[in-house]
């Protein structure tokens, strides 16, 4: 009697395990992308580099773009706020193989941008921690700050 007990034990245990590691395999094999986050140092390599295996988008308003904090380099523009009719247009970056580093005022909307893209299928995404706010503090305001986004008339 306390064979069989043992027995039904082990299965039920085994049973418990292939479950769970079923479900770990299935969701690392579904799950699109993710997102990971990049240092303004991180940042600033990747443009140094030269690669344009990266786009860099800001994910903040017009007046932002242009303003006091500047942005980095030819980076279009797609506010959050009309990214959920907008982010359609940022597939040709995916269909390209390349990253989208986005970025805000101090990285919350940018990780926001991250998440809602990552939740619409896109893949190789990064967030610039601490936003266009770290950025000047490390660096100082880009000085091409005042040339208008790129994708907006």
């Amino acid at each position: 009697m306390a064979d069989k007990k043992y027995y039904l034990r082990n299965i039920a245990l085994t049973v418990v395990t292939l479950v769970v590691l079923g479900a770990i395999v299935y969701t690392s094999f579904t799950q699109k992308g993710g997102y990971q986050n990049l240092s303004v140092q991180e940042v600033k390599e990747r443009m140094d580099s030269g690669s344009d295996n990266f786009v860099l988008i800001d994910v903040r308003t017009e007046g932002e773009y242009t303003g006091q904090l500047g942005h980095l380099g030819n980076a279009p523009l797609y506010p959050i706020q009309n990214l959920d009719i907008q982010y359609h247009e940022l597939e040709k970056y995916q269909e390209a193989d390349k990253d989208l580093i986005l970025y805000s005022r101090s990285g919350n909307r940018s990780r926001r941008a991250a998440e809602f893209l990552q939740k619409n299928g896109f893949e190789n995404i990064f967030n610039m921690e601490g936003g266009m706010r770290a950025w000047n503090a490390e660096y100082g305001r880009p000085s091409n700050s005042d040339t208008p986004p790129p994708n907006v008339e």
